[in-house]
């Protein structure tokens, strides 16, 4: 007797190649048998399948659930799309490794980009025990190492030279890649990893650890014009498996012209770089509250952060300072609050409307709000208006997408309750583009599983194949469409039926089962 008969099933595999009908038979996790019906075959359920695309379940290689996986195990934004895996520690960020001391500090500096609760106790100082405390949720999770709590380890909360910190960084990095993190992740945009200390040396050195412990090099860019060819020129030299992040066209600077950024990877990869790529399918991003300081101001973490923040001394070139890099740096504006720690009342609100009702400017809006909130804040930028702008950036990106090394990934975190909407509407939105733009559903497929799979060493999942282990979401491509907004972001999308995790139905007709079958995973 079978667990599971998937009946009748229009098999996507994975492999990008053309579908085929046939049924799919699992026992204990594990996909046993694709084939014909014989005899007395039964199991214990049976789903007619019939009209509806069966998948492997989809992964996710850019996400910041670090927290969000060891306290919400439902996981209902990721699973609700049909995503099976998901890849934590992205952009350099995450809480391992780090002494114990130090948790509730890290946790604190990117508490606007992470789902952190003050009243739940994280434990994990290393991959090891990170992977011990995300097992068992709705979903699989692996993770990557991250290079801000590594370079606090080795460090401290100043920025020592590079060649003060190396052995230990190198040390700490081989160590944890050997627990089972499928990657090593950069971020040069975040304190203590800002990019006026951050060498190429530095990121050389390190991605030299990374392919020698057979992880995955996973970046995001220094914020310079040549950040991307920075990490190409690393993967060229040194062979190192590549991942790059957040890699789209602008308004104004590049809309409208793919071709540009599409040029430095084919480039790259026709000189023998190991590159691919990705970015979310959303125009609007999402950061932190403390993005917006100048790095001078986030020296030696939240402390001091909070100390010159309340400065009576300071506190007008602050403002001043506030108000500019909030002009320079929120790209689509004006940006809201999706998360404030003590103004709940302020969330989904834009910035302007805020300070309008503070009767405060929006540097002195924004200054006394992260005071307020102890920095805990998240910020989202506006969506495009411009209904010709949004045209061309879709086109753009859904060029770049059809490039052989490109993917997407949703860059979700925290259950905000104005979350971004790519973190319900990822997946869904790009299985709908590609239905729009005609492209092949086994490329995307391909693209959403598979891909994702053998670029972060997951062996056993992105495939439907005898042998492996049956994460599969079935769909009903026709109707499969995003409906998470910037306004009404936590709306599920249309068309997943259901999703199987390690052989359990973790989704039922679009709705969450309550059954926790995810494992943590570790490179293989």
């Amino acid at each position: 007797m079978y667990d599971i008969l998937l009946k009748n099933a229009d098999i996507y595999d994975g492999s990008g190649q053309p579908s085929y009908h046939s049924n799919i038979f699992i026992k204990d996790g594990v996909i046993v048998k694709i084939g014909d019906i014989m005899g007395e075959e039964w199991a214990l359920h049976t789903l007619d399948v019939s009209g509806f695309v069966v998948s492997p379940g989809l992964i996710d290689p850019h996400t910041h659930y670090d927290n969000t996986v060891q306290h919400d195990k439902q996981m209902t934004s990721a699973l609700c799309q049909g995503v099976t895996t998901v890849i934590a520690t992205a952009c350099g960020l995450g809480t391992v490794p780090a002494r114990q001391e130090d948790l509730p500090k890290i946790h604190q500096l990117n508490s606007g980009m992470v789902d952190y609760h003050t009243d739940f106790e994280y434990k994990a100082t290393n991959i090891d025990e990170f992977l011990r405390y995300a097992d068992k949720a709705a979903i699989n999770v692996a993770t990557n190492v991250g290079h801000l709590p590594l370079r606090i380890f080795a460090g401290g909360w100043g920025t020592p030279k590079f060649e003060d910190i190396a052995g230990k960084m190198k040390e700490a990095l081989r160590e944890n890649l050997n627990m089972g993190a499928v990657g090593f992740s950069i971020g040069l945009d975040y304190y203590p990893t800002l990019p006026d200390v951050v060498s190429t040396e530095e990121l050389t050195e390190l991605a030299a650890v990374t392919k020698d412990c057979g992880a995955v090099f996973v970046t995001h860019v220094r914020p310079v014009n040549n950040g991307h060819e920075e990490v190409c020129s690393i993967a060229k030299k040194l062979g190192v498996r590549t991942h790059v992040l957040h890699t789209k066209t602008m308004y104004p600077q590049t809309c409208g012209k793919p071709e540009v950024i599409a040029e430095i990877f084919d480039k790259a990869i026709s000189s023998g770089a190991d590159v691919t790529s990705e970015f979310y399918p959303y125009h609007g991003g999402e950061t932190y509250g403390i993005y917006y300081l100048p790095y001078w101001i986030q020296e030696g973490g939240c402390e001091k952060i909070m100390e010159r923040l309340t400065s009576h001394t300071l506190r007008s070139q602050i403002i001043e300072e506030l108000s500019k890099s909030y002009e320079n740096l929120c790209y689509y504006k004006p940006a809201r609050f999706a998360y404030i720690k003590n103004h709940p009342e302020y969330e989904g609100l834009s910035t302007d409307q805020v300070a309008d009702l503070r009767g405060q400017s929006i540097g002195e809006a924004l200054l006394d709000i992260l005071v307020e909130s102890n920095l805990e804040v998240s910020m989202l930028a506006a969506d495009v208006f411009d209904p010709a702008v949004s045209r061309q950036l879709q086109d753009d990106f859904m060029y770049l997408f059809q490039r052989d090394y490109y993917t997407i990934g949703s860059d979700s975190y925290g259950s905000f309750r104005m979350v971004h909407p790519r973190a319900f509407g990822a997946f869904a939105k790009i299985l709908r583009l590609s239905r729009e733009y005609g492209l092949k559903l086994e490329t995307t497929v391909h693209k959403l599983s598979k891909f994702n799979a053998d670029r972060y060493g997951l062996s056993n999942r992105g495939h439907i194949a005898e042998g492996k282990a049956a994460d599969i979401v079935v769909f009903d491509y026709a109707n499969i469409r995003d409906n998470a907004t910037f306004g009404m972001p936590r709306i599920r999308p249309d068309g997943v039926e259901w999703v199987l995790v390690n052989g359990r139905i973790a989704l039922a007709k679009g709705c969450p089962t309550g059954v926790w079958s995810g494992r943590s995973l570790k490179r293989s």
